[in-house]
Parts: C-alpha cells; sequence; structure tokens
C-alpha cells in the first residue's frame, strides 16, 4: 500500500485495503486514511473511521490521520471532536489540528490551541503557529510571534525553514530591521530565505532594497526570486531601475517563460514602464492564458491611458469562459473613470456579480459614478 501511495496510485492501494481489510492493522488503517485524504474522497474515510475498533480508535498515530483526514474534508468540528477526546496528544497531533485551522483559513484557532500546548513543542509547531501569525497580523498575533520568537531554543535556529517563517511574519509586522538581524546572522541562506527577504522589502515600499539584495544574491535564481524582483521594479520604475529590469529579464533563463505567474509579473513591470509592445508580445505566446494574465494587461492598458484596449480584452475574457476576478473590474472601473461616457460604465457595472462588491469595488464605483456626473 504505502509503494502505492508513494507513487500516487490512491484507489489501487484502497482496493488492497478492502481486500486485507480483516487483518489490517494500524498501520493499514492508516495508510488507506492517507488515501482517502489525497482523493478528497470523504465517503469511504468515514467508512473506515466506522471500522476502527474502540482499542484501535485510541492509537495516537490513528487519532491523528483522522484529524488530518477530517480536516481535510473541511470538518472541523469532527476533528475538534477526536481532538478533544485523545487521552495523549503528542506534537504531530497538534501538528495536525495546526495545519488543519491554517487550510481552513481559521489561522486565529491556531493561536488559541497554541496558548493551551502543554507539551514540549518542536520546531514544525513554530513554524505553523508563525504562518497563523503572518495570516493574521492582528495584535494579538504580533504578540504571540514575538513571544514565541524571543522565547526560541538556541537549537531551534539551524532549522533554516523556522528561520525562513521567523523573517517573514517580522517583515509582515513591519519590523525591517529585525527580520535583517535575523538574515545576517543565517548562516545557511536559501533561495527561499532570500525569497522572504526580498518580498519582505516589497511588502514594506522598499523595493529599492529588494533589487540590491537580488544582485547580492550568490545563489542561482528560481522563478519565485524572478517574480519578486520584477514587481519590485515594477513599483519603482524611474530610469536606473527599467534599466535593470531589461537587464534582468534578458539574462533570465528563457525556460522560465512557461511559468504563469512570472510572466504575469514581467508583463506587470513592463506595462509600468510603459513598454506596451513588448508586454503584448510576451501575452500573445502565452498558450494558457488565466484570468490573472489578462488581469495584468488590462490594468497595464488602464494606467497608459490605452482604454479601448481595456474593454476589447475584456470582452475576450468573456469569450474564454474564464472567471473574472475582482482585480480585473477594479481596472475596468477606473478605464471607465477615464472614458467618463455613462452607457459604457453602466455596461460593465452590470457585469458585476451581486456577489462581488468589496469595499475595494465599492469605493471604486463611487468615485466612477462622481467623476462621470
Amino acid at each position: 500500500m504505502k509503494k502505492l501511495i508513494d507513487s500516487q496510485q490512491y484507489r489501487q492501494a484502497l482496493a488492497i485495503f478492502d481486500r486485507q481489510l480483516s487483518i489490517g492493522d494500524q498501520i493499514t488503517f492508516t495508510l488507506a486514511l492517507k488515501a482517502c485524504t489525497k482523493l478528497n474522497d470523504y465517503q469511504y474515510g468515514i467508512r473506515i473511521h466506522q471500522q476502527l475498533s474502540l482499542k484501535a480508535i485510541e492509537e495516537p498515530y490513528l487519532q491523528t490521520s483522522l484529524i488530518h483526514f477530517y480536516m481535510q474534508c473541511h470538518n472541523i468540528d469532527q476533528a475538534d471532536k477526536i481532538f478533544s477526546t485523545m487521552k495523549n496528544k503528542t506534537v504531530y497531533t497538534y501538528g495536525a489540528m495546526f495545519k488543519g485551522y491554517i487550510s481552513n483559513n481559521m489561522p486565529e484557532k491556531v493561536l488559541e490551541l497554541f496558548e493551551k500546548i502543554s507539551i514540549k513543542i518542536d520546531e514544525l509547531i513554530i513554524i505553523l503557529l508563525f504562518n497563523a501569525c503572518a495570516k493574521l497580523c492582528n495584535n494579538r498575533a504580533i504578540k504571540t510571534g514575538r513571544d514565541a520568537l524571543n522565547r526560541l531554543p538556541t537549537s531551534f535556529l539551524q532549522n533554516q525553514k523556522l528561520i525562513n517563517a521567523a523573517i517573514d511574519i517580522l517583515m509582515k509586522f513591519g519590523d525591517v530591521n529585525q527580520a535583517e538581524v535575523v538574515f545576517e546572522t543565517t548562516q545557511n541562506k536559501t533561495l527561499v530565505t532570500y525569497g522572504a527577504m526580498m518580498q519582505g522589502y516589497v511588502t514594506n515600499d522598499l523595493s529599492d532594497k529588494a533589487l540590491d539584495l537580488f544582485e547580492k544574491n550568490p545563489l542561482k535564481s528560481n522563478e519565485v526570486l524572478y517574480a519578486i524582483v520584477y514587481n519590485a521594479c515594477a513599483s519603482l520604475s524611474n530610469e536606473k531601475v527599467i534599466q535593470l529590469g531589461k537587464k534582468i529579464f534578458d539574462e533570465m533563463p528563457k525556460r522560465y517563460l512557461h511559468d504563469n505567474v512570472l510572466v504575469n509579473s514581467i508583463i506587470h513591470m513592463f506595462m509600468s514602464f510603459g513598454e506596451i509592445e513588448i508586454a503584448e508580445n510576451l501575452f500573445s505566446n502565452i498558450k494558457d492564458k488565466t484570468s490573472y494574465t489578462y488581469g495584468a494587461m488590462i490594468n497595464g492598458y488602464k494606467n497608459n491611458q490605452e482604454l479601448q484596449k481595456c474593454l476589447l480584452l475584456f470582452e475576450q475574457v468573456k469569450k474564454e469562459n474564464l472567471i473574472i476576478e475582482e482585480p480585473i473590474f477594479l481596472s475596468l472601473i477606473g478605464a471607465c473613470s477615464q472614458i467618463g461616457i455613462r452607457s459604457i460604465c453602466e455596461h460593465i457595472v452590470r457585469q458585476i456579480p451581486l456577489s462581488q462588491p468589496s469595499i475595494y469595488l465599492q469605493n471604486a464605483l463611487i468615485n466612477m459614478w462622481v467623476r462621470i456626473f
């Protein structure tokens, strides 16, 4: 079963489990639950749970697998119920709960549970805590994250993933100086470490520092670092940065142009430079365009006052039957504000789903109507 699961043959693994059900043990039940989790097969997993003996169901390893399964199936209540009845909770059990809360967009629950932990924790628990704190970024998260960071055992500081997570939360908290201290004292920096610092600089409006760090990076850059540096260039767009951005693009291995997320960042950069033709060439060469790709182009056209092209490209998005994300509507509303023709504004507004309006869209619509009346 393990070999089948490792090779992603989950249905075949479950078929073996069914044939050996009568002689199943803790390991086979755990593997079967893992296969169900990978397949998101909720009903099959419940059936496995119901077949467990009272003795087996009290095994911490199996209970942890059940928690992970129910969290993946978004049945938080059932995962909570299993966790609350466990007599011997382990660090892996807490890890499964933390991961589940984060994946179900409930990071505040991670902080609540962390405060109740009574066992010795490991680096993974701290990494998950930092991830939750970074998602929340409220006063409680900032206090909890900083307290945990200040109390870290020295041995934990050898874990590079933990260091990367620490840099991420410090940057999210706006504590750039402390993030720099952590970065400088880290001996075995990885691309993820450089990425966390560079993204942190961009987030804190220090894109020039992100560019400096990119140039100092002794490691071979990857798609993530290139995407960050292009976003940094786009946010500055002065003459020096324009030349640097073009140079980085020319020297970048062209195999990376198969990465849509990266190409979106490149389009955004060239549009910010006013290099519309280069952006259009990149766009036309993308085989599988996404809503975000169209969004980068539409926003670029708006910022370069190519307003008619915004509207034409919007019609193309609709023909592709793509989900139209909020950033596209925000760009279109901005374009309509500049066009100032009421009928065009009304035509676009009628196409915004009733479930879509956020505070950003509402404010953009108010500004648009104020400008055209």
